[in-house]
Protein backbone atom coordinates (compact mmCIF):
# COMPACT_ATOMS: atom_id res chain seq x y z
CA UNK A 1 0.00 0.00 0.00
CA UNK A 2 2.77 2.41 0.99
CA UNK A 3 4.65 1.44 -2.18
CA UNK A 4 1.61 2.30 -4.32
CA UNK A 5 1.19 5.66 -2.60
CA UNK A 6 4.86 6.49 -3.13
CA UNK A 7 4.64 5.38 -6.74
CA UNK A 8 1.61 7.57 -7.45
CA UNK A 9 3.18 10.50 -5.62
CA UNK A 10 6.33 10.20 -7.75
CA UNK A 11 4.22 10.18 -10.90
CA UNK A 12 2.36 13.30 -9.76
CA UNK A 13 5.67 15.05 -9.06
CA UNK A 14 7.03 14.05 -12.46
CA UNK A 15 3.90 15.31 -14.24
CA UNK A 16 3.98 18.57 -12.27
CA UNK A 17 7.64 19.10 -13.09
CA UNK A 18 7.00 18.42 -16.78
CA UNK A 19 4.26 21.07 -16.83
CA UNK A 20 6.60 23.64 -15.28
CA UNK A 21 9.19 23.05 -18.02
CA UNK A 22 6.75 23.26 -20.92
CA UNK A 23 7.54 25.91 -23.55
CA UNK A 24 5.40 29.01 -23.19
CA UNK A 25 3.48 28.21 -26.38
CA UNK A 26 2.52 24.86 -24.84
CA UNK A 27 1.82 25.95 -21.28
CA UNK A 28 -0.34 29.02 -21.98
CA UNK A 29 -2.91 27.29 -24.25
CA UNK A 30 -3.20 24.44 -21.73
CA UNK A 31 -3.86 26.70 -18.72
CA UNK A 32 -6.00 29.09 -20.75
CA UNK A 33 -8.17 26.22 -21.98
CA UNK A 34 -8.60 24.81 -18.48
CA UNK A 35 -9.54 28.17 -16.95
CA UNK A 36 -11.86 29.12 -19.80
CA UNK A 37 -13.71 25.83 -19.40
CA UNK A 38 -14.09 26.28 -15.63
CA UNK A 39 -15.09 29.94 -15.89
CA UNK A 40 -17.61 29.31 -18.65
CA UNK A 41 -19.13 26.31 -16.86
CA UNK A 42 -19.35 27.75 -13.34
CA UNK A 43 -19.69 31.50 -13.90
CA UNK A 44 -20.63 32.84 -17.33
CA UNK A 45 -23.30 30.30 -18.31
CA UNK A 46 -25.18 30.52 -15.02
CA UNK A 47 -25.05 34.30 -15.09
CA UNK A 48 -27.39 34.50 -18.10
CA UNK A 49 -29.30 31.19 -18.09
CA UNK A 50 -32.73 32.48 -19.09
CA UNK A 51 -32.01 34.56 -22.16
CA UNK A 52 -31.07 33.73 -25.73
CA UNK A 53 -32.17 30.12 -26.07
CA UNK A 54 -29.53 29.16 -28.62
CA UNK A 55 -26.53 30.82 -27.01
CA UNK A 56 -27.25 29.72 -23.48
CA UNK A 57 -28.78 26.28 -23.87
CA UNK A 58 -28.08 24.54 -27.17
CA UNK A 59 -25.07 26.80 -27.76
CA UNK A 60 -23.79 26.00 -24.28
CA UNK A 61 -23.99 22.25 -24.88
CA UNK A 62 -22.31 22.54 -28.28
CA UNK A 63 -19.50 24.63 -26.81
CA UNK A 64 -19.08 22.18 -23.94
CA UNK A 65 -18.70 19.29 -26.42
CA UNK A 66 -16.31 21.49 -28.40
CA UNK A 67 -14.23 21.96 -25.25
CA UNK A 68 -14.28 18.29 -24.32
CA UNK A 69 -13.13 17.28 -27.80
CA UNK A 70 -9.65 18.35 -26.70
CA UNK A 71 -9.53 15.28 -24.44
CA UNK A 72 -9.66 13.09 -27.53
CA UNK A 73 -7.76 15.36 -29.92
CA UNK A 74 -5.14 17.22 -27.81
CA UNK A 75 -3.69 18.90 -30.90
CA UNK A 76 -6.76 21.11 -31.00
CA UNK A 77 -5.25 23.12 -28.13
CA UNK A 78 -2.67 24.45 -30.56
CA UNK A 79 -5.04 25.02 -33.47
CA UNK A 80 -6.04 28.47 -34.69
CA UNK A 81 -9.41 27.06 -35.81
CA UNK A 82 -10.19 25.79 -32.31
CA UNK A 83 -9.41 29.10 -30.61
CA UNK A 84 -11.04 31.02 -33.45
CA UNK A 85 -14.34 29.25 -32.72
CA UNK A 86 -14.08 29.97 -28.99
CA UNK A 87 -13.16 33.61 -29.64
CA UNK A 88 -16.14 34.07 -31.98
CA UNK A 89 -18.56 32.49 -29.49
CA UNK A 90 -17.23 34.56 -26.59
CA UNK A 91 -17.48 37.86 -28.48
CA UNK A 92 -21.04 37.05 -29.55
CA UNK A 93 -21.81 36.58 -25.87
CA UNK A 94 -20.14 39.90 -24.97
CA UNK A 95 -21.80 41.95 -27.71
CA UNK A 96 -25.19 40.42 -26.99
CA UNK A 97 -24.91 41.44 -23.33
CA UNK A 98 -22.60 44.47 -23.66
CA UNK A 99 -24.51 46.67 -21.22
CA UNK A 100 -24.50 44.16 -18.37
CA UNK A 101 -21.18 42.28 -18.69
CA UNK A 102 -18.50 42.94 -16.08
CA UNK A 103 -15.15 44.61 -16.75
CA UNK A 104 -13.21 41.37 -16.37
CA UNK A 105 -15.42 39.66 -18.97
CA UNK A 106 -14.56 42.41 -21.46
CA UNK A 107 -10.88 42.09 -20.54
CA UNK A 108 -11.15 38.34 -21.18
CA UNK A 109 -12.52 39.17 -24.63
CA UNK A 110 -9.53 41.41 -25.44
CA UNK A 111 -7.10 38.77 -24.18
CA UNK A 112 -8.93 36.14 -26.25
CA UNK A 113 -8.50 38.27 -29.37
CA UNK A 114 -4.83 38.79 -28.57
CA UNK A 115 -4.30 35.08 -27.99
CA UNK A 116 -6.10 34.17 -31.23
CA UNK A 117 -4.08 36.76 -33.17
CA UNK A 118 -0.85 35.16 -31.95
CA UNK A 119 -1.56 32.09 -34.11
CA UNK A 120 -0.93 34.23 -37.20
CA UNK A 121 2.53 35.27 -36.02
CA UNK A 122 5.53 33.26 -37.16
CA UNK A 123 6.42 30.48 -34.67
CA UNK A 124 9.80 32.07 -33.94
CA UNK A 125 8.19 35.35 -32.85
CA UNK A 126 4.93 34.11 -31.33
CA UNK A 127 6.20 33.69 -27.76
CA UNK A 128 7.69 37.20 -27.86
CA UNK A 129 4.42 38.54 -29.26
CA UNK A 130 2.42 37.04 -26.39
CA UNK A 131 4.94 38.17 -23.77
CA UNK A 132 5.16 41.75 -25.05
CA UNK A 133 1.48 42.33 -25.67
CA UNK A 134 0.24 40.63 -22.49
CA UNK A 135 2.63 42.79 -20.45
CA UNK A 136 1.42 45.94 -22.20
CA UNK A 137 -2.23 44.93 -21.75
CA UNK A 138 -1.76 44.43 -18.00
CA UNK A 139 -0.01 47.79 -17.71
CA UNK A 140 -2.81 49.47 -19.65
CA UNK A 141 -5.50 47.90 -17.44
CA UNK A 142 -3.90 49.20 -14.27
CA UNK A 143 -3.16 52.59 -15.85
CA UNK A 144 -6.89 53.10 -16.49
CA UNK A 145 -7.63 51.88 -12.96
CA UNK A 146 -5.13 54.32 -11.44
CA UNK A 147 -6.50 57.24 -13.46
CA UNK A 148 -10.02 56.42 -12.30
CA UNK A 149 -8.95 56.13 -8.66
CA UNK A 150 -6.92 59.35 -8.84
CA UNK A 151 -9.73 61.52 -10.16
CA UNK A 152 -12.33 59.95 -7.88
CA UNK A 153 -13.00 62.03 -4.75
CA UNK A 154 -14.16 58.95 -2.85
CA UNK A 155 -11.47 56.32 -3.36
CA UNK A 156 -8.34 57.67 -1.65
CA UNK A 157 -10.52 59.15 1.08
CA UNK A 158 -11.66 55.61 1.87
CA UNK A 159 -15.36 56.33 1.32
CA UNK A 160 -15.81 53.66 -1.37
CA UNK A 161 -14.15 50.91 0.62
CA UNK A 162 -15.85 51.99 3.85
CA UNK A 163 -19.27 51.46 2.27
CA UNK A 164 -18.19 48.02 1.08
CA UNK A 165 -16.83 47.09 4.51
CA UNK A 166 -20.21 47.88 6.04
CA UNK A 167 -22.17 45.37 4.00
CA UNK A 168 -19.98 43.10 1.85
CA UNK A 169 -19.59 39.57 3.17
CA UNK A 170 -16.33 39.07 1.28
CA UNK A 171 -14.57 41.07 4.00
CA UNK A 172 -15.82 38.96 6.92
CA UNK A 173 -12.35 37.42 7.31
CA UNK A 174 -11.30 40.77 8.83
CA UNK A 175 -13.32 39.93 11.94
CA UNK A 176 -10.39 38.03 13.47
CA UNK A 177 -8.24 41.19 13.30
CA UNK A 178 -10.79 43.79 14.48
CA UNK A 179 -11.47 44.71 18.13
CA UNK A 180 -15.27 44.69 17.67
CA UNK A 181 -17.99 42.39 16.35
CA UNK A 182 -17.50 43.01 12.65
CA UNK A 183 -19.60 40.02 11.55
CA UNK A 184 -22.51 41.30 13.62
CA UNK A 185 -22.16 44.76 12.06
CA UNK A 186 -22.29 43.39 8.51
CA UNK A 187 -25.24 41.10 9.28
CA UNK A 188 -27.14 43.99 10.85
CA UNK A 189 -26.55 46.19 7.82
CA UNK A 190 -27.56 43.43 5.41
CA UNK A 191 -30.82 42.99 7.31
CA UNK A 192 -31.41 46.75 7.27
CA UNK A 193 -30.75 46.87 3.53
CA UNK A 194 -33.16 44.00 2.88
CA UNK A 195 -35.89 45.62 4.99
CA UNK A 196 -35.36 49.05 3.37
CA UNK A 197 -35.52 47.59 -0.14
CA UNK A 198 -38.69 45.65 0.70
CA UNK A 199 -40.36 48.80 2.03
CA UNK A 200 -38.91 51.10 -0.66
CA UNK A 201 -37.17 53.16 2.01
CA UNK A 202 -33.72 54.81 1.87
CA UNK A 203 -31.02 52.59 3.29
CA UNK A 204 -29.83 53.39 6.81
CA UNK A 205 -26.58 51.64 7.68
CA UNK A 206 -24.80 51.32 10.99
CA UNK A 207 -21.48 53.10 10.29
CA UNK A 208 -19.59 51.14 12.94
CA UNK A 209 -16.76 52.52 15.09
CA UNK A 210 -14.45 55.27 13.68
CA UNK A 211 -11.56 52.80 13.38
CA UNK A 212 -13.38 51.11 10.48
CA UNK A 213 -13.13 54.32 8.41
CA UNK A 214 -9.42 54.55 9.22
CA UNK A 215 -8.90 50.95 8.14
CA UNK A 216 -10.81 51.62 4.90
CA UNK A 217 -8.58 54.61 4.14
CA UNK A 218 -5.41 52.63 4.88
CA UNK A 219 -6.53 49.71 2.68
CA UNK A 220 -7.49 52.10 -0.13
CA UNK A 221 -4.07 53.75 -0.03
CA UNK A 222 -2.34 50.35 -0.01
CA UNK A 223 -4.34 49.18 -3.04
CA UNK A 224 -3.55 52.45 -4.84
CA UNK A 225 0.21 52.15 -4.24
CA UNK A 226 0.22 48.50 -5.35
CA UNK A 227 -1.72 49.24 -8.54
CA UNK A 228 0.51 52.23 -9.29
CA UNK A 229 3.58 50.00 -8.88
CA UNK A 230 2.13 47.46 -11.31
CA UNK A 231 1.35 50.22 -13.82
CA UNK A 232 4.89 51.62 -13.73
CA UNK A 233 6.67 48.25 -13.79
CA UNK A 234 4.57 46.80 -16.63
CA UNK A 235 4.74 49.91 -18.81
CA UNK A 236 8.46 50.56 -18.35
CA UNK A 237 10.53 50.03 -21.50
CA UNK A 238 12.47 46.79 -21.52
CA UNK A 239 15.84 48.45 -20.87
CA UNK A 240 14.51 49.94 -17.60
CA UNK A 241 12.62 46.84 -16.46
CA UNK A 242 13.38 45.21 -13.10
CA UNK A 243 14.23 41.52 -13.43
CA UNK A 244 11.22 39.37 -12.44
CA UNK A 245 9.70 42.36 -10.58
CA UNK A 246 6.50 42.32 -12.61
CA UNK A 247 5.76 38.74 -11.60
CA UNK A 248 6.19 39.26 -7.87
CA UNK A 249 4.18 42.47 -7.73
CA UNK A 250 1.40 40.93 -9.85
CA UNK A 251 1.29 37.82 -7.64
CA UNK A 252 1.16 40.03 -4.53
CA UNK A 253 -1.79 41.93 -5.99
CA UNK A 254 -3.63 38.73 -6.96
CA UNK A 255 -3.20 37.16 -3.52
CA UNK A 256 -3.97 40.29 -1.50
CA UNK A 257 -6.96 41.43 -3.59
CA UNK A 258 -8.61 38.64 -5.57
CA UNK A 259 -8.27 35.93 -2.93
CA UNK A 260 -10.25 37.66 -0.16
CA UNK A 261 -12.71 39.30 -2.56
CA UNK A 262 -13.04 36.22 -4.81
CA UNK A 263 -12.96 38.17 -8.07
CA UNK A 264 -12.61 35.09 -10.22
CA UNK A 265 -12.58 36.55 -13.73
CA UNK A 266 -9.74 39.02 -13.17
CA UNK A 267 -7.80 36.44 -11.18
CA UNK A 268 -7.91 33.86 -13.99
CA UNK A 269 -7.04 36.29 -16.77
CA UNK A 270 -4.16 38.03 -14.99
CA UNK A 271 -2.69 34.65 -14.03
CA UNK A 272 -2.73 33.43 -17.64
CA UNK A 273 -1.25 36.70 -18.90
CA UNK A 274 1.41 36.49 -16.19
CA UNK A 275 2.30 32.95 -17.29
CA UNK A 276 2.53 34.18 -20.88
CA UNK A 277 5.51 36.30 -19.79
CA UNK A 278 7.45 33.39 -18.26
CA UNK A 279 9.99 31.06 -19.78
CA UNK A 280 10.62 27.36 -19.24
CA UNK A 281 13.65 28.09 -17.03
CA UNK A 282 11.61 30.24 -14.60
CA UNK A 283 10.42 27.30 -12.56
CA UNK A 284 9.90 29.17 -9.26
CA UNK A 285 7.74 31.89 -10.82
CA UNK A 286 5.65 29.35 -12.73
CA UNK A 287 5.24 27.32 -9.54
CA UNK A 288 3.94 30.43 -7.77
CA UNK A 289 1.42 31.24 -10.51
CA UNK A 290 0.15 27.67 -10.78
CA UNK A 291 0.17 27.17 -7.00
CA UNK A 292 -1.89 30.31 -6.40
CA UNK A 293 -4.24 29.25 -9.18
CA UNK A 294 -4.68 25.75 -7.78
CA UNK A 295 -5.46 26.97 -4.26
CA UNK A 296 -7.95 29.51 -5.58
CA UNK A 297 -9.76 26.95 -7.77
CA UNK A 298 -10.02 24.57 -4.81
CA UNK A 299 -11.79 27.22 -2.76
CA UNK A 300 -13.81 28.75 -5.59
CA UNK A 301 -15.09 25.62 -7.35
CA UNK A 302 -14.57 22.61 -5.12
CA UNK A 303 -15.32 24.06 -1.66
CA UNK A 304 -17.63 27.04 -2.17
Amino acid sequence: MIFLIKSHWQRIRQKSASILYLPTLRLVPLVHYFLFLIYHQFHIFYKYPESKVFLFSLGHQVLLLFFLSVLFIPKLLYSAWFWGGITAYYWILLIDNWFIVNNHEILAGYWQLLFFASFFISPQKRAIFLKTHSKFLIGLIFLFSIIQKTISPDFLSGNVLHKLLLSWESYLFLDIFLPFDYVGLVQENLQNMFFSDQQFLPRQLNQGPPILKTIAKFMSLGAYVLELSITIIFLLPKKYAFKHAQHWVLLLFIVSTYFPLRITGFMYILTVMGLAQTQANQRLIRTMYLGVLTVYICFDVLIF
